[in-house]
């Protein structure tokens, strides 16, 4: 979870990525689920679920060819 976020953080300090919609849609979506930050969850179904529709969603994006 703390690379997907440092990933999706990326275009607010660096001026040469842009900040679109995209980026803002997984940083609203890790914000939605703080709980999957706990040790504790990190072997449950929904944890790899979660992680599951991320990579997903990038793989979808990058066909579309607006991510990096």
């Amino acid at each position: 979870m703390d690379t997907l976020e440092k990933l999706v953080n990326l275009p607010l300090t660096d001026t040469c990525i842009p900040d679109d919609s995209f980026f803002k849609k997984i940083r609203t979506q890790i914000a939605a689920h703080p709980h999957l930050r706990t040790s504790s969850v990190v072997f449950s179904n929904e944890f790899k679920e979660f992680l599951d529709r991320m990579i997903a969603d990038f793989i979808e994006e990058m066909k579309r060819g607006h991510a990096p």
